[in-house]
């Protein structure tokens, strides 16, 4: 964050520009604010009156491990000015934030992970739940009845009766990857046992 004001309309609060990778004209226009902030100090320091603080915050454009200049300007409160460079540099310098980590997913069935074995028939609930962040979660299954997206960070369903053996399956993406997690219901055979 910082302070600016436009000498020209001192008591007004101004736009700020930040930029990624370059300054206006070359750069990626990252994000705008306005100086909503009191700043007591400024206005002393320049006997002025009016909010001249910003603050900004980093966008998810910048955490992604890499080395990024930063620009920041502030933008003339006169519109006529801007083609002529009025829109001073007033910050500069450069940042690197590392990514966010992937989501951690975990998968299970009634509190069971991995293969579990089950009897034929057999009702029970698949429960899930996501660490970090994630921004969609994806449903799959090898018997089709478990799809589609699911609710973030927890949840749960109830399935059954289960007849044969399936794989659920569940993959969420967030801004730093992906991760899934799988339950393996292998299910003990109906065939009753004859004895002599």
């Amino acid at each position: 964050g910082g302070w600016s004001f436009d000498p020209d309309t001192t008591s007004s609060e101004i736009a700020i520009h930040v930029y990624r990778d370059g300054p206006a004209g070359s750069g990626i226009l990252d994000q705008s604010t306005t100086t909503t902030g009191l700043r007591d100090d400024v206005n002393a320091a320049y006997g002025i009156s009016g909010n001249h603080g910003f603050t900004f915050t980093t966008s998810q454009a910048f955490k992604d491990g890499v080395e990024h200049p930063v620009y920041v300007h502030a933008i003339n409160s006169n519109p006529d000015t801007w083609s002529l460079g009025g829109n001073p540099l007033i910050g500069s310098g450069s940042i690197t934030c590392s990514p966010p980590p992937a989501p951690v997913v975990d998968l299970s069935w009634n509190g069971s992970d991995g293969t579990v074995n089950v009897s034929f028939g057999a009702t029970g609930n698949l429960i899930w739940t996501i660490q970090e962040t994630a921004t969609s979660c994806t449903a799959s299954s090898t018997a089709g009845d478990f799809t589609g997206s699911k609710s973030i960070p927890t949840g749960s369903e109830s399935k059954g009766p289960v007849a044969s053996n399936r794989t659920y399956t569940l993959t969420c993406i967030g801004p730093g990857g992906s991760d899934d997690d799988s339950v393996n219901l292998v299910v003990a055979s109906s065939t009753p046992t004859v004895s002599n």
